[in-house]
């Protein structure tokens, strides 16, 4: 690689080949091609959905049939958007041709949005749904006149509506806004009639956005496609570097393709996030325990899962609000439920929103700020953890692309965190002992600081800190000095993992053991036993302990995996993005292929590291199937609260244990295994994409 004049390497571009060029075609037109297929099945379905807002549902009398010479006028009284209007229209039993014309008027009688629909397509004795040309925004309150005209074939071609008679006083809805149907006046041919039209108010509708959308959509993953192949083959960028691109690239669509507060216990993140921020900014608390204090209109600071938007509008309320202006106002207290965790988690969120508050940004730019400022911990320390990595790039490449990984780094999961220091720290041991690595102070104080910010993140992952023993004692100035290094750095771990975690004493001492009698009583309202699997009872009940850890592995097997790979996106309990298991399956593959050697890539695991690897892995699963059987209820047939994801920062340490030198590849394969992982992830983040949309 070429020089500057101070010495340091720089990057050299090299030219185009026809080759070159031909394959990055190849790749625009499978993206148009793949693109353009799931748009034409996906697109006009999204494209039609809406909600719709009960105003009058009384239909117990009908207008009289409409005819060519005939108008309806019904009086309306709008609060916020309205892009249509649904009737409850009668046909009489019999399919009638011609238009159905719909203007809505303003007070000054001008026509601010309008509908022609063919007769033929009403249903009989139903509500149907009329879309506007143009939504229309009635602010706080304003009146508008809905103007009702036809053009039949033949004057047997006729419609109904259905109305109440006589007009409602009281308010058609239970929850705001309410509307007071006296205000609203019907008239047919200039003569009142008693009554409201059966009508519903169509206060959402996708519409053309989704199209739009869609458009940025494909073309933000075309384009990072075309760059990794760029980097990969064109360039032959060093794989740290590509990897840099390939996730900020891929993580930036995990960013807006996944709802707000819909990753994995988003919510809570969100709501530590925002406290740290108050406490940085000196915000002083105003409610009770249990609340945060936020700026009016913070939204996205809410403390549950967003079950409102988690289809194609939350996508057009993220669009919108890129554009909105900051909400003025004081603050507020809402209630919340945070994280006590390690602070240091929350850092890259933290200074995300931060910078967004100090801009006056909106609840939009908070958001994705925050996911953004993880994001790039993630891709920046994964970056470095691959540069360092004396052998297997590819390895650490792929399970990094993972879609479970992007997802996490790509929203306010503090997940993020733990996966980027435990790939760092596993890269740098490696460094440290396959490279021969002098260990003098500087290392191993480097080493210590990394073990202390692991540590206290999850109990479980502690034992990380033990791959510190693979470093041969030869590398230190002497053994006696080396197994004080070593002592010293997991002292340091376990030291601050003690400032940061109260152990709970009951789940080693466990609760008294119910008898039959008390087990046939003790059942909550939801079903569940109010005992559990406490490890005295466990000790009690072995043979239902092996039978529960049994039917745990047949049932949630697969569920485990999709969590591992990324076939199972966002917060299940607020949205089931499952991905197709052909994807989920070619990922796997290519994690698997990607930790065999090749020609220039020899270096194997020794046997004592290979089992320590092992042996660090099956530690962290038994810790985690320890700590989730003690709160599951004793009437489960399997255990409550593991998930895939948990497993993603020892993922790694397995692959490496299994790489041998009976299976290797002939030439270097790392390119082709990246670009594939890249691809294979642009098509679950398509597959993401159409399932929500379609929602």
């Amino acid at each position: 690689m070429p020089q500057n004049k101070t010495g340091k390497k720089r990057l050299a571009l090299r030219p185009f080949s026809g080759k070159n060029i031909a394959m990055l075609l190849v790749v625009l037109l499978v993206c148009v091609g793949i693109f353009g297929w799931a748009g034409y099945i996906t697109l006009p379905k999204a494209a039609d959905v809406s909600r719709q807002e009960m105003v009058n549902e009384e239909a117990d009398d009908f207008t009289t049939p409409l005819g060519a010479e005939d108008t309806i006028k019904q009086t309306l009284m709008v609060e916020g958007r309205l892009y249509g209007v649904s009737l409850y229209i009668t046909n009489y039993g019999k399919m009638a041709n011609g238009t159905l014309h719909l203007q809505l008027q303003n007070a000054a009688g001008e026509t601010v949005a309008s509908s022609n629909t063919n007769m033929a397509l009403f249903p009989d004795n139903t509500f149907y749904r009329f879309v506007f040309d143009t939504m229309v925004d009635g602010g706080a309150g304003t009146e508008y006149t809905l103007v009702i005209t036809a053009s039949p074939h033949t004057p047997q071609d006729v419609v109904g509506f259905g109305k109440s008679t006589p007009a409602a006083q009281a308010p058609a809805a239970e929850e705001p806004p309410h509307y007071n149907l006296a205000n609203f006046a019907l008239t047919q041919n200039g003569q009142p009639a008693q009554g409201t039209l059966a009508l519903r108010y169509v206060t959402q509708h996708a519409g053309n956005f989704i199209v739009r959308a869609y458009a940025f959509f494909a073309a933000l993953v075309t384009a990072v496609l075309l760059l990794l192949y760029w980097c990969l083959f064109v360039q032959k960028i060093a794989v740290h570097r590509v990897f840099l691109v390939a996730a900020i690239g891929l993580g930036s669509v995990f960013m807006f393709l996944i709802p707000p507060r819909t990753a994995p216990d988003e919510y809570a993140h969100i709501t530590t996030t925002y406290h740290y921020t108050n406490v940085l900014l000196g915000q002083p608390e105003i409610g009770e325990p249990g609340t945060l204090t936020v700026r009016a209109g913070d939204e996205m600071m809410l403390t549950n899962y967003d079950f409102g938007a988690t289809d194609v509008f939350a996508y057009q309320r993220i669009a919108e609000g890129l554009m909105a202006p900051t909400p003025k106002g004081d603050v507020v207290a809402i209630p919340a439920r945070g994280v006590s965790v390690f602070p240091f988690m929350y850092t890259a969120p933290t200074l995300g929103v931060l910078l967004a508050r100090l801009l006056g940004l909106n609840q939009v730019w908070l958001l994705l700020l925050g996911r953004f400022a993880n994001l790039l911990l993630f891709a920046f320390v994964g970056s470095r953890a691959i540069k360092r990595m004396p052998f297997a790039k590819p390895l650490l490449f792929c399970v990094g692309l993972l879609p479970m990984c992007l997802q996490l780094a790509a929203s306010f999961c503090y997940d993020t965190y733990v996966l980027a220091l435990a790939f760092y720290f596993t890269a740098t041991v490696l460094d440290y002992t396959y490279n021969k690595k002098t260990m003098g102070i500087k290392q191993m104080v480097w080493l210590g600081l990394l073990a202390a910010f692991i540590a206290p993140a999850k109990t479980v992952y502690l034992v990380l800190v033990a791959m510190v023993f693979i470093i041969p004692l030869t590398q230190y100035k002497n053994k006696r000095f080396g197994w004080l290094a070593r002592g010293g750095i997991v002292a340091a771990a376990l030291l601050v993992w003690g400032i940061f975690n109260i152990m709970v004493v009951g789940v080693v001492t466990g609760s008294p053991v119910p008898t039959d009698a008390e087990l046939a009583s003790g059942i909550g309202a939801n079903g569940d036993s109010l005992y559990f699997f406490t490890i005295r009872y466990i000790l009690g009940h072995i043979p239902q302990t092996i039978k529960l850890l049994l039917l745990t592995l047949w049932q949630q097997g697969p569920l485990w995996l999709q969590g591992l790979i990324g076939g199972r996106l966002g917060e299940i309990i607020a949205i089931n993005i499952e991905i197709n298991w052909l994807f989920v399956i070619g990922m796997l593959v290519v994690v698997l292929l990607a930790a065999l050697p090749d020609e220039t890539d020899t270096t194997l695991l020794r046997t004592p590291h290979r089992w320590l690897f092992v042996a660090i892995a099956l530690s962290v699963t038994g810790l985690f199937v320890l700590a989730c059987i003690t709160w599951t209820p004793i009437n489960y047939t399997s255990i409550f609260g593991i998930q895939g994801r948990y497993f993603l920062p020892v993922l790694p340490l397995v692959l490496l244990a299994m790489r041998g030198k009976n299976l290797r590849f002939v030439k270097p394969a790392g390119a082709v295994l990246g670009f594939s992982m890249a691809a294979l992830v642009a098509l679950s983040q398509l597959d993401a994409f159409m399932i929500i949309v379609a929602r």
